[in-house]
């Protein structure tokens, strides 16, 4: 008999635990020859194999999972793992019924088969959603978001309703999205609530921004953020840890971090600069 594992619950080590924007996230560890039992899930989940390899049982079928290999399984579907010599460790993407309740209102409902492809597109959305997910900050949520929903449109598959007409001129909602992160930079929000406001479905919302402004609403938030912080470096004596409350940023080492990636200098050293 299959036992029925809630979010958050998992065989093998947990490495780390976290939640975000409704997804709960973690990495799991897993001895030479580890055997998992049968067992199913109460919501969807992605998961990206990180080390090591395992076959998996999945409606009488089985089939071989190695390194940058993403699998999705609906919900309910039962399955199990046998983990190789070397053991293993998985990157776990788990969506809370809050999360799917939200898309569902738009149309977009997680698939009932079971996916799963090595080095493909998703393996490369998943390892960003890792990244995110190791070094987080305060628009984490909007970049998670974003990567979620990209990983369970990716096993959709093509649509009519989100993806549009191609679009050669920036449309007019797409002004009134960036306006949207402009106006509440400081603050937390997820894609649903920006495709609301301007009225467009949120994976279509999130692929027109891309080809437009090359880069995610989350990415084009950090952005923003950055201009702000330097504009308040230049022009003002704040401390940094001012600036970085100011700019949304959840302390002064996560604000440190993220401007250097983006300026190629700390925070410190660019107010020398321009001053």
């Amino acid at each position: 008999m299959s036992g029925t594992l809630q979010n958050g619950s998992f065989y093998g080590g947990v490495r780390s635990r976290g939640g975000v924007s409704g997804l709960t996230l973690a990495e799991t560890t897993y001895e030479p020859g580890f055997v998992v039992p049968p067992h199913e899930h109460v919501h969807p989940f992605f998961c990206l194999t990180l080390r090591g390899s395992f076959a998996e049982w999945f409606e009488s079928r089985s089939w071989t999972a190695t390194p940058a290999t993403v699998f999705y399984h609906p919900a309910g579907a039962e399955h199990g793992e046998q983990f190789g010599n070397d053991g293993g460790r998985l990157f776990n993407i788990q969506f809370s019924g809050e999360w799917l309740a939200r898309f569902a209102s738009v149309g977009l409902h997680p698939p009932q088969r079971q996916v799963h492809a090595t080095g493909s597109t998703l393996a490369r959305i998943a390892t960003a959603l890792l990244d995110e997910y190791r070094t987080r900050d305060t628009a984490s949520d909007l970049v998670s978001d974003d990567l979620a929903l990209a990983l369970l449109a990716e096993v959709v598959g093509p649509s009519t309703e989100w993806d549009g007409p191609k679009e050669r001129h920036r449309p007019g909602w797409l002004k009134r999205a960036e306006a949207v992160l402009q106006d509440r930079a400081g603050k937390p929000m997820d894609i649903a609530s920006i495709a609301a406001e301007v009225d467009v479905h949120p994976v279509y919302l999130a692929r027109v921004f891309r080809h437009h402004f090359g880069c995610s609403p989350g990415e084009r938030l950090r952005r923003i953020r950055i201009q702000r912080a330097c504009r308040l470096l230049a022009d003002s004596k704040e401390p940094l840890s001012s600036i970085a409350y100011t700019t949304g940023y959840a302390d002064q080492s996560h604000f440190t971090r993220h401007f250097k990636r983006a300026m190629g200098v700390t925070p410190g050293r660019y107010r020398q600069l321009v001053s």
